[in-house]
């Protein structure tokens, strides 16, 4: 049987532009030593990205 070790980090971050925030998130996968980006979200909105809990915590 072969296992492998798999982990992961939720990222998420701002870009600042001069018309306003972007917020973003990105999951990333740790296989074998290589990170893998398996998804990536922006929106204006930062409730459509970023969980209310973690922003009114």
């Amino acid at each position: 049987m072969n296992i492998e070790r798999l982990s992961f980090t939720l990222l998420y971050f701002v870009m600042r532009y001069e018309k306003g925030p972007l917020y973003g998130s990105a999951t990333i996968f740790k296989v074998d030593g290589k990170e893998i980006i398996t998804t990536f979200n922006f929106h204006t909105d930062i409730k459509q990205i970023i969980p209310l809990e973690i922003i009114f915590d």
